[in-house]
């Protein structure tokens, strides 16, 4: 004689733990031996039949009422069989859909020790998907180069704010004041990403001082040139050195430095 396979086999595994349960040691007497015998059918139904895990039924599918009323003994105290039945599903412990019924944990309870090994291994590969993602959201995150108003940098910043891929090429390519407005929306939730969002909003106001300081003094040197003409070799020297400043800055040395400081305030008292 072979011996039955684990899931399929003559046994049921009933848990000391249901001592600990409410739910069920609140039942009447009568609505525990009503449990513990659809839990025996349900369990032969799962030996016997493919219906799913936990069914009261047979062969043919589900029991309805009467044929549980059948199977069990209790033709003619259908009544009593009734209201023990309401109490185990009120209780939680019996499951009714579409006029079935099904033992609410005997799939987990169940349980062969390989479905218990998938669903372990399940879990663990979640919580590790979940640990790796927190880890990378706590991570300093690679700076990003560039004018914080470029397509590609507004576009690399709103996918580290979490942000759609629709929503981020249309923030990345669209007017800057709308990708403004929604780092500004961000930081005043002070939800996720709001220090993202408030760093970015500093580095952008940041650019758009230094622009309008650099076109300020471009005006203020054609200003200079108009008015005397002998300054253009230094008003070009000026252009030069600034244009060195911002396109090659580690080979921007002290002394050029320091000239450009002093054409710089020269050129910055003339009124535009």
């Amino acid at each position: 004689m072979t011996r039955p396979d684990r899931k399929r086999g003559p046994w049921l595994r009933l848990y000391v733990a249901l001592l600990h349960s409410d739910a069920f040691m609140d039942l009447s007497d009568s609505a525990v031996a009503l449990y513990l015998k659809l839990y025996l059918l349900a369990k032969r139904a799962d030996a016997e039949n493919d219906n799913p895990p936990g069914t009261i039924g047979g062969e043919r599918g589900p029991y309805t009422f009467q044929q549980i009323a059948k199977h069990l003994f209790y033709t003619g105290n259908e009544g009593v069989l009734q209201s023990a039945l309401n109490e185990l599903i009120q209780a939680g412990l019996i499951d009714q859909e579409r006029g079935n019924y099904r033992v609410s944990d005997y799939e987990y309870e169940q349980e062969t020790y390989s479905q218990y090994a998938d669903r372990k291994a399940k879990t663990a590969a979640r919580v590790a998907a979940h640990r790796a993602r927190a880890q990378d959201d706590q991570a300093d995150p690679e700076p990003v180069e560039g004018n914080p108003l470029d397509p590609g940098r507004r576009l690399v910043i709103c996918k580290r704010l979490k942000i759609s891929d629709a929503k981020a090429a249309e923030f990345a390519t669209g007017e800057p004041s709308f990708y403004v407005d929604l780092l500004k929306n961000i930081k005043t939730k002070q939800g996720a990403g709001h220090e993202l969002a408030a760093a970015e909003l500093a580095l952008i106001d940041e650019h758009q001082t230094a622009q309008a300081q650099a076109a300020r003094m471009n005006r203020n040197a054609e200003t200079l040139i108009s008015i005397d003409p002998m300054p253009t070799t230094e008003a070009g020297e000026l252009a030069r050195l600034q244009s060195k400043q911002r396109t090659a800055p580690a080979f921007f040395s002290p002394a050029e430095a320091a000239r450009l400081a002093e054409l710089e305030a020269k050129f910055s008292k003339i009124a535009v």
